[in-house]
């Protein structure tokens, strides 16, 4: 039996950085949640960029993915979210701002997973 655990990152970054950002987060998402048998797009977890009011920062966010962990379907979520942050991590040359959280469900406190500056 498997419980919920809410897992989401938050990008943040210039606009032109954080569109290639997006860009590749849809394309990790919907190639890893067709791998399954699942019926839609990985990519519906991520929202549209958003625009901040000063400084040419730009954000958006992964949503969780609502499936229980301990199930094979979790598997998805899981590896998505761990690709994107590796490419993340891969390019050196673009500005960007991130953390993966964990919370709610059954899961009893919220943590920060990871974030840009953890090694």
């Amino acid at each position: 039996m498997g419980y919920v655990k809410h897992n989401a990152i938050i990008v943040t970054g210039n606009s032109e950085d954080i569109l290639k950002a997006h860009s590749r987060a849809v394309q990790i998402f919907d190639v890893e949640f067709s791998r399954g048998v699942l019926s839609q797009k990985g990519s519906i977890l991520i929202t549209p960029v958003v625009g901040g009011y000063v400084n040419d920062e730009f954000s958006f966010l992964i949503a969780p993915d609502g499936l229980k962990e301990g199930w094979p379907s979790s598997d998805y979520g899981d590896n998505a979210r761990a690709s994107f942050l590796g490419w993340l991590r891969s390019e050196e040359d673009l500005y960007l701002d991130f953390v993966e959280v964990a919370f709610g469900g059954d899961f009893e406190s919220a943590d920060v997973i990871t974030h840009k500056d953890a090694r």
